[in-house]
């Protein structure tokens, strides 16, 4: 279970982020939206920026983990400072009044929001990832919080209602920042009465829906919230995205139609096929692994297989705490994600670790395999849950990368299984 103590938190001296040029004036004028947590960041700013887009006459620079975006224009992703500096200029250039940036740890570290100061800032929540980055999770939770404490005047704060982490934050506001909260029941109880909650969410193949209560007279008293996400996870990013989007500027009833419209990123619960059903998700830390379990029981028929690995040279401490959440699935492979220069076996003993007391676990190293055997030994109205890579469309092994796209593999798994079944 994920702990943050409070006590040492608050004593804790943070680490200075680097020191970076302040933002240049190409990039003045710019309304900016920052998104930091552990999950959700990339999902909840490319949703605002949909929000953003259908108000604006001008275009919206988004930049994200699948990539950087200005509306549906790729712009690639820059590989330094004065790289992003010059794809601000270009954005600016082409007519962008609004950014929405996802935020990293080590982004906020690396001085990227003192840099460019947010008017609007989100944060989704904290679970336990890139702690051998930061040592402590109260450590991680500081670098989250910078993109709050250097927030420009008069700024809006969007925090989870339901998250520890959150709460922390909320102390570190400035005095003149507004705070707007969230909260869906499923994450736990508030730390404080939201200004939004979802309630009574249904959860469908589909997408997801929830009855909505606000005590803000800027948002109408009750709402139905819609959104193309699969499982409460994407109502969270929905809520953030909303009360960020109405921060920014757009009306309400605007921000709603355009969260409900857009689809989530490539590799975030995304359905890739049926009978049985493979789906595809980015979840590589134990809260989003077990969520991501606990949607897909929630609407499964049949059994949920789970396949996923963890990254080598990245926080070995939480390999033991991904097989725990794992072990909610009915059968868990364990297979290779990018091992790099660390061997795919000790990778998966580790993760092992967590699942001692799991009747139905294999390892198969082989991604491929991995991914060919869940869904070949599923039954029809089973669910195979691949984990962890999500969009990516390379393995790193050692120091190579390796074309390999999860997606695209689990459909040509499914077909050959389906080819298999018609000549049978």
């Amino acid at each position: 279970m994920l702990h943050i103590d409070a006590a040492r938190f608050r004593s804790h001296a943070p680490r200075a982020p680097l020191t970076l040029p302040s933002a240049p004036r190409s990039a003045r004028g710019m309304q900016t939206i920052g998104v930091t947590g552990t999950n959700g960041k990339t999902t909840t700013s490319s949703w605002i920026a949909s929000a953003l887009a259908a108000v604006r006459a001008t275009p919206v620079l988004r930049t994200s983990t699948v990539g950087y975006f200005l509306d549906e224009e790729p712009l690639g992703l820059p590989p330094d400072y004065e790289a992003f500096v010059a794809m601000m200029t270009y954005a600016k250039d082409r007519g962008a009044r609004d950014v929405v940036l996802e935020l990293t740890s080590k982004a906020l570290l690396n001085g990227y929001g003192a840099s460019f100061p947010a008017t609007v800032g989100v944060f989704t929540n904290l679970s336990h990832d890139h702690l051998d980055n930061h040592t402590t999770m109260e450590a991680y939770l500081h670098a989250k919080a910078l993109l709050f404490t250097t927030m420009a005047p008069n700024g809006t704060a969007v925090l989870n209602a339901c998250d520890l982490g959150a709460g922390l934050i909320a102390e570190k506001l400035q005095p003149n920042t507004k705070l707007l909260t969230f909260a869906v029941g499923s994450r736990g109880t508030p730390w404080r009465l939201p200004t939004v909650r979802a309630v009574a969410s249904k959860v469908t193949w589909y997408g997801t829906e929830a009855r909505c209560f606000a005590l803000s007279p800027d948002l109408p008293r009750s709402f139905v919230l819609r959104t193309r996400g699969v499982g409460d996870a994407f109502l969270e990013n929905a809520l953030a995205a909303l009360l960020a989007a109405t921060a920014a500027g757009v009306p309400f009833d605007v921000a709603l139609y355009a969260i409900a419209e857009a689809a989530p990123p490539p590799g975030r619960f995304q359905v890739v096929t049926r009978h049985p059903c493979a789906v595809v998700d980015f979840a590589h830390t134990p809260d989003a692994i077990a969520r991501t379990i606990a949607t897909a029981k929630r609407i499964a028929k049949g059994k949920v297989t789970i396949v996923l690995g963890a990254g080598g040279e990245r926080d070995r401490a939480k390999r033991p705490f991904m097989g725990r959440a794992a072990g909610r699935a009915d059968r868990v492979i364990v297979t290779s994600d990018n091992p790099r220069t660390e061997d795919p076996a000790a990778i998966a003993w580790d993760i092992t670790r967590g699942l001692v007391m799991k009747k139905d676990v294999c390892i198969e190293l082989d991604r491929a395999e991995a991914i060919d055997l869940a869904i070949r030994e599923a039954a029809p109205e089973d669910v195979v849950l691949i984990c962890g890579k999500g969009h990516e469309k390379t393995q790193l092994i050692g120091r190579t990368s390796v074309p390999f796209d999860d997606i695209a593999h689990a459909r040509t798994a499914s077909f050959e299984r389906q080819s298999q079944e018609r000549c049978a």
